[in-house]
C-alpha cells in the first residue's frame, strides 16, 4: 500500500523516507550487477534467481511487507525450490546437466573422448 518510502516515513520520519531511496538504489545496483554476471554464465540457476530478484526489486517500491511476503511465497519460492531440488546433491548421479554448475563433471573413461586408445588384454 505505501511501498518502501511510505513504510520508512511512517517508522522513521522524513529522513527515513529519503534514506530508503539510498538503500533502494544500492540494492538495485547489486541486483543489476548479479543479473549481468548471471547472464554471461551458462548455469541456469543463477539466471533464474537473478530474474526473480529483479521482479522483487521492482515490487518493493510499491508494496508493503504483507504483499512482499505474498509475492515471495506465491511466485519466488516455488521457482527457487524447483531450481534447487532439480540440481540434486553433490556427488549424486544425475541423468541431466547440473543447473548450478556451468561445466558438467565428467568421469574420464579411456577410449571415450580421449586421445588414448583403450587397453586390451590388461597390459
Amino acid at each position: 500500500m505505501y511501498g518502501i518510502t511510505g513504510e520508512a516515513m511512517i517508522n522513521f520520519g522524513l529522513l527515513g523516507g529519503v534514506l530508503s531511496f539510498a538503500v533502494y538504489g544500492f540494492v538495485v545496483r547489486l541486483v543489476g550487477r548479479w543479473y549481468r554476471t548471471a547472464r554471461q554464465g551458462t548455469a541456469l540457476a543463477p539466471q533464474l534467481l537473478a530474474a526473480m530478484a529483479w521482479a522483487l526489486a521492482i515490487i518493493v517500491v510499491s508494496a508493503d511487507l504483507g504483499n512482499l511476503i505474498d509475492f515471495n511465497l506465491g511466485f519466488t519460492m516455488p521457482v527457487v525450490l524447483l531450481v534447487l531440488l532439480s540440481s540434486g546433491r553433490p556427488g549424486a548421479r544425475r541423468a541431466g546437466p547440473d543447473l548450478l554448475d556451468p561445466v558438467p563433471h565428467r568421469r574420464h573413461r579411456p577410449g571415450v573422448g580421449s586421445p588414448e586408445p583403450p587397453r586390451i588384454g590388461g597390459t
